[in-house]
């Protein structure tokens, strides 16, 4: 029976720590929030982008947006994403209809090192919370 010596312990320690710190500061910079909280980041920081994931169509739909948006459909992200570079120590709140797509967006855009929150159940749950859209 190996006995593992008291430097591979300590690689495995700090591995092990190493992991666990990344995968903590992933979580954080994909943080999901409702309507309500996302409604109080945009109205207390003006510093915060809204990025619509949404289509062109949805975007000008009757459905409305949310004031401020920048629209980029989640479809053209990762071939758009040095549109954003612009934005990366600043924090993105992220939409689409129903919280699908943001999903998938705010994955995108932590992968590339920005730090997101979405919004949880999309712009239809907002409009359920009465929270304002322009048309």
């Amino acid at each position: 029976m190996n006995i593992p010596n008291k430097t591979s312990i300590k690689m495995l320690v700090v591995l092990m720590f190493l992991i666990t710190s990344s995968y903590i500061n992933a979580q954080q910079e994909n943080i999901l929030v409702s309507p309500k909280e996302a409604f109080k980041l945009i109205t207390n920081d003006t510093n915060i982008v809204i990025l619509d994931v949404r289509t062109i169509k949805e975007f000008n739909s009757e459905t409305g947006k949310l004031k401020g948006a920048i629209l980029l459909p989640v479809n053209e992200l990762d071939d758009r994403i040095k549109e954003l570079d612009q934005f990366k120590e600043r924090h993105i709140i992220v939409y689409c209809r129903t919280g699908h797509r943001s999903g998938i967006a705010s994955k995108i855009l932590s992968k590339h090192g920005f730090k997101v929150f979405n919004i949880e159940g999309g712009i239809n749950r907002w409009k359920e919370e009465q929270l304002p859209v322009l048309k």
